[in-house]
């Protein structure tokens, strides 16, 4: 095998990286011998152990400062380390994976996650958003194997940076999962940042008898989160449990029976998305609400596993869910047909694509 060394660059710890755990694994079982390089964070104790990983420590943590410093010291790492396949994962850390792929004399596989230069982050930065951009018009083209997350944005993507994008879908391995008991619950597990319809979840409790909200997860908007339950006295009905280990989540996915996908469309990149939770709610059978965007509609169309929400607001969400609590013959066929979609999307399925593509 030619290009066995294989080096995978992601700036955030490999403990949350699912679907680039997955790949990995894949990866391993056709030879390959995988190197994981990542930023150094709190959490040390790790699940996944197929290959070697190394974690770079930085100094800043945001901003600027920390992607010049990120972007330097992975070079650094990369000129002391020799690979065959450079595998970057998002924009973030493509040049020095592109600089060294091209030294070197190695292959370079670029993986987006998302629409990088249309986060919400950057709807309200638009020289951030120009840099971004430069940055993938230049350095996407030299890539010599391009992959994404979802349909839509393989076109997407690949229209705009004039490359073929294969599609890699985020979906886990088949559970087999047995119909489950649900209990009251409404479920949010994900990152608690702008625009993931936190606020319009917890003010739509106010709407809500009987049920309660758990929400899992870390991030940038954690504390305002958690001042607004305290504000509208719903410490009662919205529990935060924090962030929890991939391990953990089963546990709660499988006890709830509702699931929350909310996205705000700020920006391309939430419009096109196709949540990694979208798959791990339906392999643990919980129905979810989406919004209606491209790739849920699809999903929805072809499995009937949820509901589509049009307009992202408390007033809206909670009329819908009051809805489906009403209904309960419906919530049950369509946990019922999550358990029935995810005999077909499962990573079982999904690496099969992967090994078609000549990484």
């Amino acid at each position: 095998m030619k290009y066995k060394k294989l080096v995978i660059s992601t700036i955030n710890d490999i403990h949350f990286d699912q679907r680039m755990q997955r790949i990995s694994k894949t990866l391993v079982s056709k030879g390959y011998e995988i190197h994981w390089v990542c930023r150094k964070q709190h959490l040390q104790d790790h699940e996944w152990n197929d290959g070697f990983d190394y974690r770079l420590s930085c100094f800043f943590n945001n901003g600027l400062l920390f992607y010049l410093e990120w972007n330097i010291r992975l070079f650094l790492f990369f000129l002391k380390n020799r690979f065959d396949t450079y595998y970057a994962v998002d924009l973030d850390t493509l040049i020095p994976n592109t600089i060294a792929s091209t030294f070197f004399k190695g292959r370079l596989i670029y993986d987006a996650h998302e629409y990088f230069s249309e986060v919400p982050e950057l709807v309200d930065q638009p020289i951030k958003k120009k840099v971004w951009e430069l940055v993938a018009c230049f350095f996407i083209p030299m890539a010599d194997i391009c992959i994404t997350v979802g349909p839509n944005l393989s076109h997407i993507l690949g229209k705009r940076y004039h490359q073929t994008f294969h599609t890699i879908r985020n979906v886990p391995y088949y559970k087999h999962s047995p119909n489950a008991k649900r209990d009251k619950i409404i479920l949010y597990q994900g990152a608690i940042n702008k625009g993931r319809g936190l606020e319009q979840a917890v003010l739509a409790m106010q709407y809500i008898d009987g049920y309660k909200l758990q929400i899992i997860g870390d991030g940038k908007a954690y504390i305002k989160i958690k001042n607004l339950i305290r504000k509208h006295n719903l410490t009662n009905k919205v529990i935060m449990l924090g962030a929890l280990l991939p391990s953990q989540l089963p546990k709660y996915t499988q006890q709830a029976a509702i699931g929350l996908n909310l996205l705000a469309p700020l920006g391309l990149s939430y419009y096109y998305s196709l949540a990694n939770k979208t798959f791990d709610m339906i392999q643990d059978g919980l129905p979810a609400i989406h919004m209606e965007f491209p790739e849920y509609i699809s999903l929805q169309k072809k499995y009937n596993i949820g509901w589509l929400l049009d307009e992202l607001t408390a007033e809206k969400l909670g009329e819908l869910i009051n809805n489906i609590i009403d209904n309960q013959f419906e919530l049950d066929e369509k946990s019922k047909n999550c358990y029935l979609a995810a005999k077909e999307l499962n990573w079982e399925n999904e690496s099969i694509k992967l090994n078609q593509i000549n990484i």
